[in-house]
This record gives C-alpha cells, structure tokens and sequence, in this order.
C-alpha cells in the first residue's frame, strides 16, 4: 500500500504541466471578475432605479395631495350657539321649582 501511494506521488510529480495552464487559470479569474463588476453595475443601477421610483412617487402623492387642499374662510364658517337655536327649555322639568 505504501509502495502504491508513493508510486502515483512520483508520477504526479513527473507530469509536465502545460505551457498554456497559467494563461488558461489567468483568464479564468479575469473573466470571473468581469462579470462580477457587471453583476456590481446591475445591481447599482437596480438600487437607484428603485430609489428614484420611491422618492417619484412620494412627490406625487404630495402633489396629488396638495391639490385637493380646499381653502376655507371666516365667512363659511360659521360658529353657532345650540342653546339660543334650540329651545331645549321646553323639555326641562318644571316641576322642581327649587332651582
């Protein structure tokens, strides 16, 4: 068994690697990490996408807010008294003439 492991250890060791392996490994990670700055770009682009919708639509609702905005004067309106409209002292008891 011992004989074995270190038969395939020697062989390995052996093994030319290929001129081009490096080149391959280099291009492998280069291309790796532009797509990485790609995926970073996108989801750049998604984040002030959704921040520009949500500020868009909270300026709307102001707008669309303030447009129902109704002005009101001292003249509409009206403060009355109920106690001089209403003759209320008819459903008083008249009965307890103590007050």
């Amino acid at each position: 068994m011992e004989n074995f492991v270190n038969n395939h250890i020697a062989k390995e060791k052996n093994t030319v690697p290929s001129p081009f392996l490096a080149e391959r490994i280099i291009q492998k990670i280069n291309e790796i990490s532009e797509q990485e700055t790609k995926k970073s770009e996108i989801t750049v682009w998604q984040s002030l996408t959704v921040a520009a919708s949500f500020a868009a639509v909270i300026l709307l609702g102001i707008a669309i807010g303030d447009s129902y905005r109704t002005e009101s004067s001292n003249e509409s309106a009206l403060i009355v008294n109920d106690k001089y409209i209403e003759h209320l002292y008819i459903f008083k008891d008249n009965t307890n003439t103590n007050e």
